[in-house]
């Protein structure tokens, strides 16, 4: 074949397929053109609504989570729109207008108004769970009925707002009171004695119920009638006069049962933290503990001593000092109160969230019969599950649970506000107060620098409270709630694993503090002794585990000499002990490590409070000597650089 053929064939191939293309074009254009007066909406319509190419797809719909007790919709819904602002100067000038000068009603305007429908009845405010600590449960005046000029009954008890503190002359205190084997006050204890009152967190500050007015004395009085006010004619009242004074005496009726005094009435949590109170708590736990009679109780407990010296520097011994409950005549269980605070934020996630309800609804249960408890809830904000503390009962764990189950995971966090509304729960120093806090530890919200937090929660509580922290996840702040717990009697843990079992650890925490038997334990070692031991504040002495104290001393000492005190109930207790060192008792290295790192968390506990250039230059050589890590050291050093 020549090339002059095989050019050919494809000039001849070309000039088909151009006019092929023509063909078509001529085709379509000349259906569209005929087509052009057709409709297809019919079809369109039939098709749309019989949704055929979409019926496999789902329906698109919005969950709305209306059962979360932080569902800020669910506390007073949506606002209504805003009244015209009237000034103070207009309304006062309106309302002080005499009612004869003003026009009387027009019956006849009623019926040019037939057609508008009626205004709604105003509905009862009731206190529900879901409210938050700020909302007011009492009927509030408007703004008209609170400036006219109102009669005070003398019997009418004061009311205060939500967001009120007490007025000085009011009993502001709600420290508990304990005198003999009872008690009184914002506490209640379990036990030998009586005792009145209730303590707890809540949404509002309402529950508080004054002592009742006394039943007002009906007199006869005579109207402008010539009748008395109640209907009956004067001769008539005569005659009952003269009958009542001709017929016998008739016994007295029992005098009514005096009010309550304001110390008995039980006082939900306080509306705000008041510093004053706070102080006022932890005076009572310290006159309690210190200025009363206090009995012996080395018989309960037992005093180990182990110790080692080091062979490198033999002029120091170092030891530790552990104190248990003896297993046989042990101390007492005395019960105590738990608040489980629960963290809902965004960053826990629904899985995590499902598994910490579930954990915290199982420890509920494991309560002591004489044990109270409460559940708060917190993202950026907080609310309380009971307006008051609340015993373990089936009623107070059925609601715990419904109230956990509708907990959804989403918002910020604000973990300061949070744990200082702790301190507005009123504590009977004859119990101890217990917070288990489960979170991831990020604050997101409010105050955000862990170290601000550390500072400012554990300068006002001052161990008032043992804080027990769990962390749902590996990646939680470990420098926020350690130093957090270790300065506040607790301990503290995290979980390490799948999402799905993110709770998992919370029993065994929990079971750290489940019988205590000795609280706000002080230990003060002799000044003979000469000796340096950590921590200095010592967590509560409980049945299921004992307090272990690291020291150091000089070798030369033959024994260690100590002294401890605690509280179990109203009971003081103290005894000194004086503990030989036995050859045979002896500890490894690790004893001394023990040492150094407790105290080097005491050193940056300090610096976290009291940040300085001086303290900061001790924990370095501290730590460069003993070959001992400075813990958290990047976390002070955000702290040294934000001073």
């Amino acid at each position: 074949m020549t090339s002059d053929t095989v050019t050919e064939d494809r000039e001849r191939s070309s000039a088909i397929l151009i006019a092929a293309l023509l063909l078509s074009l001529i085709a379509h254009a000349a259906l569209m053109v005929s087509l052009r007066q057709c409709s297809f909406n019919t079809f369109a319509d039939a098709a749309r609504s019989s949704r055929k190419w979409t019926r496999d797809l789902p329906t698109m719909h919005v969950v709305r989570h209306t059962g979360d007790p932080l569902a800020a919709e669910n506390v007073r819904g949506r606002p209504a729109a805003a009244p015209v602002v009237e000034s103070v100067q207009e309304r006062v000038a309106r309302l002080a207008e005499s009612p004869a000068e003003k026009a009387p009603p027009n019956p006849n305007a009623v019926a040019d108004k037939v057609d508008a429908p009626p205004p709604p009845e105003p509905q009862a405010a009731v206190w529900t769970p879901h409210e938050r600590l700020d909302v007011l449960d009492h009927p509030v005046a408007s703004d008209d009925e609170a400036i006219r000029p109102q009669a005070v009954s003398e019997t009418a008890a004061p009311l205060v707002g939500a967001d009120i503190l007490p007025p000085a002359e009011l009993p502001a205190s709600p420290v508990t009171s304990v005198t003999g084997g009872s008690s009184t006050g914002t506490g209640s204890s379990s036990g030998t004695g009586s005792s009145t009152g209730t303590g707890g967190a809540s949404s509002s500050a309402s529950d508080a119920v004054p002592p009742p007015p006394p039943p007002p004395v009906i007199g006869f009085g005579t109207g402008a009638d010539g009748n008395d006010t109640l209907g009956f004619a004067s001769s008539a009242l005569a005659a009952a006069a003269k009958v009542a004074a001709e017929a016998p005496p008739a016994e007295k009726p029992p005098a009514p049962k005096p009010p309550p005094t304001p110390k008995e009435i039980p006082q939900p949590v306080l509306p705000k933290v008041d510093e004053k109170v706070v102080v006022q708590e932890k005076k009572a736990v310290k006159e309690l503990r210190d200025e009363r009679p206090a009995e012996p109780f080395a018989q309960h407990v037992q005093c180990d001593l182990a110790h080692w010296t080091d062979p490198q520097h033999p002029d120091f011994k170092y030891f530790r000092v552990r104190i248990s409950s003896r297993s046989r005549n042990p101390l007492e269980v005395i019960p105590k109160d738990v608040i489980y605070l629960l963290d809902a934020s965004g960053s826990i996630a629904n899985d995590r969230l499902k598994s910490c309800r579930r954990a915290i609804s199982d420890a509920i249960r494991t309560l002591n019969s004489n044990d109270r408890f409460n559940v708060v809830a917190f993202r950026d904000k907080f609310t309380y599950l009971f307006k008051s503390w609340r015993e373990v009962d089936a009623e107070s764990v059925e609601r715990a649970d419904k109230w956990l189950h509708n907990l959804t995971a989403h918002g910020r966090t604000d973990v300061f506000k949070t744990l200082r509304s702790v301190l507005a729960v009123p504590r009977s120093p004859d119990r101890p107060l217990i917070a288990l806090v489960v979170t991831d530890g990020e604050p997101t919200s409010g105050m955000t620098q862990s170290a601000e937090i550390i500072s400012a929660f554990s300068e006002l509580n001052d161990g008032l409270i043992s804080v027990y922290m769990y962390g749902v996840k590996e990646e939680a702040n470990s420098y926020l709630m350690d130093m957090l717990t270790r300065g506040n009697r607790g301990e503290w843990t995290r979980h390490r694993g799948m999402r799905w079992h993110a709770a998992s650890g919370i029993p065994e925490l929990a079971a750290r503090f489940q019988d205590p038997v000795l609280t706000d334990v002080s230990v003060t070692f002799a000044a003979a002794s000469r000796v340096d031991a950590y921590p200095k504040r010592v967590t509560h002495l409980y049945a299921g585990g004992p307090i272990e104290i690291y020291g150091v001393c000089p070798a030369s000492n033959k024994d260690v000499v100590f002294a401890v005190r605690g509280l179990n109930g109203t009971q003081a207790h103290e005894d000194v002990f004086r503990l030989t060192f036995d050859p045979a008792k002896t500890l490894g290295a690790e004893v001394k490590k023990a040492w150094a790192q407790r105290r080097l968390y005491a050193l940056a506990g300090e610096y976290a409070c009291h940040p300085s250039e001086g303290l900061l230059r001790d924990l370095k050589l501290f730590s460069r000597h003993f070959g001992v890590a400075i813990p958290y050291e990047s976390e002070l050093g955000k702290t040294s650089d934000k001073k």
